[in-house]
């Protein structure tokens, strides 16, 4: 459906695949699954590969995994076939020798932010020992040479040679582009905020839903940990609140004590784009962030306060504004698909 987005270097290079793996949590079983279920449905339905979604504890014992494009999780790829002939997206790739030491090719998956420093990665992308590539204006692209990047809990006091890869990434909305609809726009909205999300130490969220409790619209919360949701059921929730906010969470003094101020926890500090702001633009809300970060990313497509009462009336005044609606629609369309995130994998590949 989406092939014709490539380039023949591209189309040729995925064609050497046979299959995408997915290796992974099980759909809800954490909130990293949904994302897994993005890639599944991205290269089946955008790119007419064959997928398998497998994980540690269920897989067969008698299937070909050679020429396969494998995506997993660091925390989830215990018993991950490693083949010589596939390639492996790892995202968190806290141990890569398990990869690098049987001679596979190993590209790891990067949150998309300048700085973080926490039990996974330990990088600055300006200290002056990275080289990027850009594979497009959300992404890059890094050979790398040792392991140094990862958190020494990890890799152990001695940084260690060795050559893989990596991409630093966004995530992005769960609508394909042939299914974003403007008519959603429209929908009638309740005199609530759904906020469903994980639960986390936030500047803003608690004093957003009170000044909207004080304006008489309800605050209903869902924690995805305990009550996971359908992608369905999610966007249902999304496009009836009155208003679709995002709070970035910030880390706890003991974070900061141990990895400094740009703490993988502190989205705020790091800049952390998340998909639940590029979602509620593509469900025909407005988008609202309390992230100066995701403003800069996202521009005139996404409003943003410093101060709650202000994004309340912002936002308030700007639901009903079609016409930035459907503009910010059109971007995330264009920009921050999973079609747009497997197009950067496809160029890492030709790298």
């Amino acid at each position: 459906m989406y092939s014709n987005l490539l380039t023949e270097q591209e189309r040729t290079v995925l064609s050497k695949y046979k299959k995408l793996i997915v290796w992974g949590f099980p759909l809800g079983t954490h909130t990293h699954s949904y994302i897994h279920a993005m890639w599944i449905k991205v290269f089946s339905v955008g790119f007419g590969k064959e997928t398998h979604w497998f994980h540690d504890k269920e897989y067969p014992s008698d299937f070909d995994f050679n020429d396969c494009i494998f995506i997993t999780e660091g925390y989830a790829d215990e018993n991950i076939p490693i083949v010589k002939s596939s390639v492996y997206f790892v995202h968190n790739a806290v141990h890569p020798e398990k990869y690098v030491n049987k001679n596979v090719r190993l590209i790891e998956i990067r949150f998309n932010v300048n700085e973080i420093h926490d039990v996974n990665n330990d990088f600055k992308l300006d200290d002056g020992t990275h080289t990027l590539i850009n594979l497009s204006p959300h992404s890059k692209y890094e050979k790398l040479t040792s392991n140094k990047d990862i958190h020494v809990s990890k890799r152990g006091n001695k940084i260690t040679d060795m050559n893989y890869e990596c991409v630093y990434l966004y995530w992005g909305t769960d609508l394909l582009p042939h299914e974003f609809n403007y008519d959603d726009i429209n929908i009638k909205k309740d005199n609530a905020v759904y906020y469903i999300g994980s639960p986390g130490r936030s500047y803003n969220y608690q004093e957003f839903a009170n000044v909207c409790i004080r304006n008489n619209i309800q605050w209903i919360t869902s924690n995805p940990w305990n009550t996971p949701l359908t992608f369905e059921a999610n966007k249902h929730y999304m496009q009836k609140s009155i208003l679709s906010p995002d709070f970035r969470p910030i880390g706890t003094s003991e974070d900061t004590r141990i990895f400094g101020i740009k703490n993988g926890k502190n989205h705020l500090e790091i800049g952390y784009l998340p998909c639940r702001v590029l979602k509620t633009i593509s469900y025909g809300q407005i988008g609202l962030t309390d992230s100066i970060h995701v403003k800069k990313i996202l521009g005139e497509h996404v409003i943003y306060e410093e101060n709650m009462v202000d994004l309340f009336n912002s936002a308030m005044k700007e639901r009903t504004n079609i016409d930035r609606i459907r503009k910010a629609m059109d971007y995330v369309k264009d920009n921050h698909t999973y079609i747009n995130r497997a197009i950067e994998l496809i160029r890492a590949l030709c790298q």
